[in-house]
């Protein structure tokens, strides 16, 4: 028995444009592949290395700062690129405003307008944009020192707190009120393992380790 279906002509206009939005949603679709098959097949690289300026070629992680500025972390010294030319900031055994290490391992914002800089054996150095020096933060064994000078993981999160994990399975957050790192008791290398990375979750923190 073939059912029948009565339509107002509001009905038919309304299915006739709906038609239409899916003809064009089509077409759309259509379009935009051809147009990403195009950008695809024009995509270009720009190779840069140490006959560039770059100071090691072993880059570990990627930065880019609010002047603009891309920072590139390598295992020997951290480069500051602005397009045309790679600026190298290194440790200075004498001088206390320079890195702590040159094997750079993260980077990663800060709540100010600098940036925090992780180390393989150096500890932290937040950068002042101002100075354009860096701040040390090593393990000296004093109050809200960090406890290990390999750092793993970085995280500034959404509410700005500073979160930093290292090689010895720690966890300590910036307490911006005592200028001090301040240490999660419940995080150690025993109950979590070695945290290598970090990321805002469900308004807490969710963690990768290694054990």
């Amino acid at each position: 028995m073939t059912k029948l279906v009565s339509l107002s002509h509001q009905g038919v206009v309304r299915m006739r444009y709906e038609r239409v939005c899916m003809l064009l949603a089509i077409l759309m679709m259509f379009a935009s592949t051809a147009l990403l098959a195009q950008d695809l097949n024009s995509i270009r690289f720009q190779r840069y290395g140490i006959e560039n300026g770059l100071s090691q070629t072993t880059v570990r992680t990627l930065y880019q700062d609010r002047q603009g500025f891309v920072w590139l972390g390598t295992q020997d010294g951290l480069n500051r690129f602005d397009g045309y030319e790679f600026r190298v900031y290194r440790n200075d055994p004498a001088k206390n405003t320079t890195l702590g290490d040159n094997h750079i391992v993260a980077i990663e914002n800060s709540a100010g307008k600098g940036f925090w800089v992780g180390t393989l054996a150096g500890g932290l150095a937040l950068y002042d944009p101002v100075g354009d020096d860096f701040k040390r933060f090593q393990a000296d064994g004093k109050y809200g020192d960090i406890p290990n000078n390999g750092i793993s993981a970085m995280l500034l999160d959404s509410s700005k707190n500073f979160w930093v994990a290292t090689n010895i399975g720690s966890l300590q957050w910036w307490d911006e009120s005592q200028a001090a790192f301040q240490t999660v008791p419940a995080v150690d290398s025993d109950s979590v393992g070695r945290v290598k990375s970090l990321m805002d979750f469900d308004k807490g923190l969710l963690m990768g380790s290694r054990n």
